[in-house]
């Protein structure tokens, strides 16, 4: 292990035990280990560590963080119910946790044009490249809520990505003169439940209101996404 990130050493409180000598015989008892893509530790350096205890099971969460047992979604409850059968039942379920709950983003827009303009009817293809800025800068500053975000979630205001700020509340973001796509400043409030619905009310460049609403932390390259666009609905699908 890598010296410096041994940070559970003395968790819950400090212990007098040694650490075990090189070369000391381990106990072949049933030992299950749960590792996330992202944790301080790669899964293969948690799994390299375990081979010195023979009975050990190692379960690798793609995408996942640090302590999956207490995360929140999906995931955190997969990880429960394997660790709740190991202890009860003594047996590791067939079932693969996964945490993946985002997009990774290749590139940002360096102006609008270089936005996709949203599939919606009945609007002109500026204004639907607008809509579309509009929701990636509201969905750059919901993803930076995501639940397995352990550090940067404790702040409670950051920049826009090229302008403006970005402020968290209880369950609510609020945007002022935001700035993801250049020339795109988007002001505005948007709320956030715990199980990832988000809602906006946006001015966008002082010029259009709009309405948002969709579901956060998921994997999908384009969300499902309904609102206004100065007044008139929309709607559109992955």
């Amino acid at each position: 292990m890598r010296a410096g990130l041994e940070f559970c050493v003395h968790w819950p409180t400090p212990r007098p035990s040694p650490v075990l000598p090189p070369g000391a015989d381990l106990p072949g008892v049933p030992i299950l280990v749960v590792g996330g893509d992202f944790d301080t530790h790669t899964p293969a350096e948690v799994a390299r560590a375990m081979r010195v205890f023979p009975g050990a099971t190692f379960v690798r969460v793609p995408f996942g963080t640090h302590s999956l047992a207490w995360g929140a979604g999906e995931a955190g409850a997969c990880v429960r119910a394997v660790l709740r059968s190991f202890v009860t039942r003594h047996r590791v379920p067939e079932a693969r946790c996964g945490a993946e709950n985002y997009r990774a983003t290749g590139a940002f827009p360096r102006s609008p044009a270089e936005v996709a303009p949203a599939p919606v009817p009945g609007l002109d293809a500026g204004r639907r490249r607008v809509l579309a800025a509009a929701f990636a800068t509201a969905a750059d500053a919901v993803a930076r809520r995501n639940p397995y975000n352990l550090v940067h979630g404790l702040m409670t205001e950051q920049p826009g990505l090229r302008g403006g700020q970005v402020a968290f509340g209880d369950g609510v973001i609020t945007l002022d003169r935001a700035v993801f796509v250049p020339g795109v400043a988007v002001s505005g409030r948007i709320t956030l439940t715990p199980d990832g619905r988000a809602a906006a009310s946006l001015e966008v460049s002082r010029a259009h209101r709009v309405q948002l609403s969709w579901t956060a932390f998921t994997p999908h390259e384009r969300p499902a996404v309904s609102g206004t666009f100065d007044g008139t609905p929309f709607e559109f699908r992955p």
